[in-house]
């Protein structure tokens, strides 16, 4: 079978504190297609949206982590909205998004790619995580530990301050 033949699909996002919502998703995605290509949104990008502010892992180790993941055939970085390499380079011609995927952010970019020929498909998300969540999680652990143990040398705060 021939690239031309195929369905190659591509995804986008941080992928920050990987977790089984994201690799369900990715999952989803190589379902829709041949060839799943993956763009793993860069630090600055990801920086620049409303909201989101820096990753807590780095680009490079996100970057990575998704290479890693059997499902996943390509992995690219993701310069921004009006980043089209996996449509102009790879002839991406399906775009999988959740079904939570709506973001200002990316205005105009589904018309374009619609313009491009390109089949948005659209996944259902697993709403009992997220890297909201677990960051929201860690928040609250950190705070009873603190909150328990702030004269206890061995709690994990106190280990975690700089002395």
């Amino acid at each position: 079978m021939s690239l031309a033949d195929m369905r190659i699909v591509f995804v986008g996002g941080a992928f920050d504190l990987l977790h089984i919502g994201h690799v369900r998703f990715l999952q989803a995605a190589k379902e829709e297609g041949d060839v799943l290509i993956v763009c793993v949104a860069t630090d600055e990008v990801r920086s620049q949206r409303p909201g989101k502010g820096t990753p807590i892992i780095p680009f490079e180790q996100r970057f990575e982590m998704i290479a890693t993941l059997e499902c996943v055939d390509i992995v690219l970085p993701y310069e921004g909205p009006k980043d089209y390499t996996a449509v102009e380079k790879y002839g991406a011609n399906v775009r999988v998004v959740s079904d939570q995927f709506e973001y200002p952010f990316h205005k105009g970019v589904r018309q374009e790619l619609e313009k491009r020929g390109v089949e948005y498909v659209t996944v259902p998300h697993t709403p009992e995580v997220s890297t909201t969540l677990i960051k929201g999680r860690v928040k609250e652990l950190y705070r009873e530990d603190d909150s328990d143990t702030d004269d206890d040398p061995t709690s994990t705060a106190n280990r975690m301050r700089p002395a």
